[in-house]
């Protein structure tokens, strides 16, 4: 019996998709562009507004509803925007992000090893002065180490939507999303 390939992807409203009204994020854009990820399945557990601490409170048991040790499951976990914008009003923030990714990827270790994070995109502060470029910059360095450290993948995302794409100063539109799907697309054939 073949195996099918599941894709769980759990993250904020970036991941979600919002902004793409067209295809609604860069895995239904990965769906349609590519034949070979078309014919896998997606789970996108993505919410609005969440940060590292909502998607630990409720990852484990989302994921568990969907595994089975049958499938080949791909984790891909795309989230840390509003982390930074929590480093602004509490500096310790960063341990927090840290133990919450650690934790997220010791559990997912239990079922797959196919584990990847995706880095943070460019903010436009002009648009979006809440946000700080040097926490952002913290944030996206943490989950990089926090990745090496575990021997999980990380892929940069930083430059890959150009400010002009992003329609509110923070989440990308149609284009940016296609951005994504493009840059990803090697990724995760």
């Amino acid at each position: 019996m073949e195996k099918d390939v599941v894709n769980v992807i759990v993250g904020d409203s970036i991941a979600y998709g919002y902004g793409d009204n067209e295809l609604f994020g860069w895995h239904n854009r990965l769906r349609k562009k590519s034949p070979k990820l078309a014919k896998q399945i997606y789970f996108n557990l993505s919410i609005p507004g969440q940060c590292s601490i909502d998607i630990v409170k409720r990852f484990k048991q989302e994921f568990l509803v969907r595994f089975n040790d049958i499938d080949d499951f791909n984790v891909i976990f795309a989230f840390g925007i509003k982390d930074a914008l929590k480093l602004s009003k509490d500096i310790e923030h960063k341990e927090i992000f840290e133990k919450n990714v650690q934790d997220l990827i010791s559990f997912t270790k239990k079922y797959t090893n196919k584990i990847i994070f995706l880095g943070l995109l460019d903010v436009d502060i002009k648009i979006r002065p809440n946000y700080n470029i040097e926490n952002i910059k913290i944030i996206d360095c943490s989950l990089k180490m926090t990745c090496d450290k575990n021997n999980v993948k990380y892929i940069k995302m930083s430059g890959i939507v150009p400010l002009d794409d992003l329609i509110d100063g923070l989440h990308p539109n149609e284009n940016g999303y296609q951005k994504i799907c493009d840059y990803l697309q090697s990724n995760l054939e």
